[in-house]
């Protein structure tokens, strides 16, 4: 992250704190976006952290800064969406954990999942297939299906256990002690 001496809050939404500000993130860009004043990250608290705005905010060009804490926690003895490399909207895999590219990889559902086709021949490792997530399909070869807010939430799970991550995200305790003192002096 470039240093930057101005460090501070360009918008804020007040809402009651039993609120879910997840469907908040999207305002907040598109706003700062009318104002000029779109940044290049955005650093948010973990009620906005989903794969959804991640790739909303992805869109406008905005890397969204917030770990993910909704969903139900990954099965750790399986492979994670996240072993597959894809492109950065995740639009298309690139290749599965074992380095092969896919046969045919394609956007269905209206722009909101992907299907990978690997080739038979490359899925066949026994202690691989109990752990997989893909499954097998007519003419032998195997199939990937996610929605693409699935797995960018896998990847920023595992992005969020970085010691980057972690040290970037910093930045967000000062922005709580921010609003905190706000509270005390104006009580807003």
């Amino acid at each position: 992250m470039k240093e930057n001496p101005f460090q501070m809050i360009t918008d804020m939404d007040a809402a009651p704190s039993y609120g879910n500000d997840r469907k908040d993130v999207m305002p907040v860009i598109e706003r700062l976006e009318e104002t000029g004043r779109k940044p290049a990250e955005l650093f948010a608290d973990a009620g906005c952290g989903s794969g959804e705005n991640i790739l909303q905010a992805y869109e406008h060009e905005v890397e969204l800064t917030a770990p993910v804490n909704c969903g139900k926690a990954p099965d750790l003895n399986k492979m994670q969406l996240s072993d597959f490399e894809t492109n950065e909207d995740c639009t298309q895999v690139v290749s599965c954990i074992r380095g092969h590219a896919p046969l045919e990889c394609k956007v269905v559902d209206r722009g909101k999942a992907v299907e990978a086709v690997f080739p038979r021949e490359h899925c066949l490792i026994r202690e691989f297939l109990a752990i997989c997530p893909l499954e097998r399909i007519k003419g032998g070869n195997y199939r990937l299906k996610y929605k693409r807010k699935d797995i960018a939430t896998s990847k920023r799970r595992l992005k969020q256990e970085s010691h980057d991550f972690k040290e970037r995200y910093k930045i967000r305790s000062g922005i709580e002690a921010t609003i905190s003192e706000a509270d005390r002096v104006t009580g807003f």
